[in-house]
């Protein structure tokens, strides 16, 4: 199945299913390039990258099949959302993690993969795109509906600007605790 029809395939499903249609889909970019990497060497399969017992627990009889696998992708991440409250860093963090390990951690576990994980489907769904730079250029790979995002130049410096502190942007704070069960000490 091509990636736009396998967007459309997740749309339809989370609409049907009563999910965020963009958390949906900002899952399905992380966890598979929109099902561009179906298998993981983890063991995870098909678009959504279910885990086999993930899959058996809501009814995917074959988990490489895009609409099985979706359909039981976005019926994963509907209860999550609910468990969550629809917070959705302790969504992408228990979609990637676990759910034990989010309550474990009092929060988004503090391991390096989990974190990017979060950073990544958070910056899919407010449709910040992955940034890259290199040579004076940011280029953004492509949003979340597939669509190419403009390349913005960068005027070359000789030397860094000045730091100016910290500034609010909006948006969310995402605090992660420095050991793995999550109480700090």
């Amino acid at each position: 199945m091509d990636a736009a029809s396998l967007r459309d395939l997740v749309r339809q499903e989370a609409r049907k299913q009563g999910v965020d249609e963009k958390a949906a889909l900002a899952i399905l970019n992380q966890e598979s390039t929109d099902g561009e990497q179906v298998n993981s060497p983890k063991g995870a399969r098909g678009p959504m990258q279910l885990m086999p017992a993930t899959a058996a627990q809501y009814g995917v009889k074959d988990i490489c099949n895009p609409v099985e696998n979706v359909t039981g992708g976005v019926a994963f991440l509907k209860d999550l959302m609910a468990q969550f409250q629809g917070n959705l860093m302790l969504v992408a963090a228990a979609y990637n993690a676990g759910s034990e390990r989010v309550y474990r951690s009092n929060g988004v576990p503090p391991n390096a993969e989990t974190v990017r994980y979060v950073a990544s489907v958070t910056n899919k769904y407010y449709g910040l795109g992955e940034l890259t730079v290199r040579r004076g250029k940011s280029a953004a790979r492509r949003a979340t509906d597939g669509s190419p995002l403009q390349e913005v130049s960068r005027a070359p410096t000789s030397k860094p600007e000045p730091y100016k502190g910290q500034q609010w942007i909006g948006g969310s704070v995402l605090y992660v605790s420095s050991d793995e069960e999550g109480d700090g000490r």
